[in-house]
């Protein structure tokens, strides 16, 4: 496995408040989010949110309709994983600092897939 990219940092906040992020392009309230809001309701939230800070912006992906979900509950802080390209994310209380080998023990089996592609091949797409 190739070696992590000295200039991104990872964190795990349990807190995140996804009001510093943009969330224009959420999806609007359908009936696949009101049935997330109801599982994320009576069962919690299963993996966190990845929300990505880079050149003076930053976006949530994937996460959008567990955001959208968490919008309708009223709620305003999210587990996340936050992925600093740039030194722009500015660490919470609640912010963790992780490797990310280490951030795996966040999700659940059904999100490792994806997590595994996104963030060890992230060095193939900053060329």
């Amino acid at each position: 496995m190739g070696k992590w990219p000295n200039r991104y940092k990872l964190y795990y906040d349990k807190e995140f408040d996804f009001s510093t992020v943009n969330t224009k392009h959420v999806i609007p309230p359908t009936q696949y989010i009101d049935f997330l809001r109801m599982d994320i309701h009576n069962n919690g939230l299963k993996n966190p949110v990845q929300a990505h800070f880079y050149h003076e912006a930053s976006h949530i992906h994937p996460g959008k309709c567990r955001v959208a979900a968490y919008k309708l509950l009223d709620r305003h802080t999210i587990p996340a994983i936050i992925i600093d390209k740039e030194g722009e994310y500015k660490p919470s209380k609640t912010a963790v600092e992780i490797q990310p080998e280490d951030a795996q023990a966040y999700l659940t089996d059904d999100c490792v897939a994806e997590y595994d592609h996104r963030y060890f091949n992230i060095k193939k797409r900053a060329r």
